[in-house]
């Protein structure tokens, strides 16, 4: 029970950030979370959830954990941003 609960709040834990926080982002004239020149989408906190599920399984419930990232995973998948984690930006100072 806990892996289909666990992978639908990833999902619309991610659904509720794309609606809301992503709108304001855009407000606030944010771009995202760019660490040098690479933008790190809400997926790759997906993989991480994932991983600490794996690494600290003694401690927590690692199928609730790896639920809610691949939860997460998907909906960044199903929203149109397909299977991604880090991107490289472009220069915007460059033509």
């Amino acid at each position: 029970m806990s892996i289909i609960l666990g992978f639908v709040f990833g999902y619309v834990i991610s659904e509720v950030y794309e609606r809301i926080g992503l709108n304001i982002t855009k407000k606030l004239r944010i771009t995202g979370l760019i660490i040098f020149g690479y933008r790190l989408h809400h997926s790759l906190y997906g993989l991480l959830i994932i991983i600490i599920g794996l690494l600290f399984n003694n401690s927590t419930n690692p199928l609730l954990l790896i639920s809610i990232g691949l939860g997460n995973i998907t909906q960044h998948y199903f929203s149109g941003d397909g299977f991604v984690f880090i991107t490289k930006e472009k220069n915007k100072l460059s033509k």
